[in-house]
């Protein structure tokens, strides 16, 4: 009941997403498509800031609902309501991976029928359960949720301190991401070996005489890997905010 009344607090903050964003990214979305046949290469090309903008907007839309928070004072409010750390936490990040679901698949969907009104050859994982359209947004949606606490770790970390300039806060944010990236540099290889059970992507693509089989990688492996490092940043979000409702 906690997270549910955090959630929709945070739903109804963000519901200019949905009553103006929506709309617009839509319209922009039929708008490419009926000039796609004019115009069908710029068109394309054009689909692909969306995929591309979208992460970042919803990284920075994510920072900023901490900063409000943390500006305006309202976070005393939350910390003063009987709910734990991870639930702030949680309702953020739910929010805000809605925001990511729901735009980015609009902009897959645009991007992809895009690509096979041009008969653009997308990349197959045959190992997946998922074929076409589904196997291309559920890559983009599992690689894009584990970096939203990734990104999101430095910030919390520098918020949680007290009485330091925003100079300070700034090179703490840059040598935190700086320290994570090291890390992650030494923790992919271990996770990729620790994960290496999993069967490995055989990956094809569709030339003019039929599928052409490239390679196999370990996809799979190193996709959990990624997740795995993103389950440690979000553990590590919730017992940054539970010890500052502690203090």
């Amino acid at each position: 009941m906690k997270f549910n009344f955090l959630f929709l607090k945070e739903l109804k903050q963000e519901k200019t997403w949905f009553i103006m964003g929506l709309p617009i990214f839509i319209g922009i979305g039929i708008a490419l498509l009926l000039f796609a046949k004019r115009w069908p290469t710029q068109c394309f090309f054009l689909s692909c800031i969306p995929i591309i903008a979208m992460p970042i907007i919803v990284l920075q839309n994510l920072l900023g609902s901490y900063t409000k928070e943390w500006r305006a004072n309202t976070f005393q409010y939350l910390f003063s309501l009987p709910v734990r750390g991870w639930h702030i936490v949680f309702a953020k990040l739910a929010v805000n991976i809605v925001i990511l679901v729901v735009f980015s698949f609009i902009a897959s969907s645009l991007f992809y029928t895009l690509g096979k009104n041009m008969e653009v050859e997308f990349v197959d994982i045959a190992r997946l359960p998922y074929a076409g359209f589904k196997n291309f947004w559920f890559l983009y949606i599992l690689l894009i949720i584990p970096a939203l606490p990734f990104h999101l770790f430095p910030y919390m970390l520098t918020k949680s301190l007290t009485k330091i300039s925003k100079l300070r806060e700034l090179i703490i944010i840059v040598v935190s991401i700086g320290l994570l990236i090291i890390l992650f540099n030494y923790f992919l290889p271990f996770g990729t070996k620790m994960f290496s059970f999993l069967p490995e992507a055989t990956i094809s693509m569709i030339g003019d005489n039929g599928i052409h089989t490239s390679g196999s990688a370990n996809f799979f492996p190193g996709l959990a890997a990624w997740t795995l490092w993103g389950i440690i940043m979000l553990i590590g979000d919730c017992i940054i905010v539970d010890k500052h409702i502690e203090i």
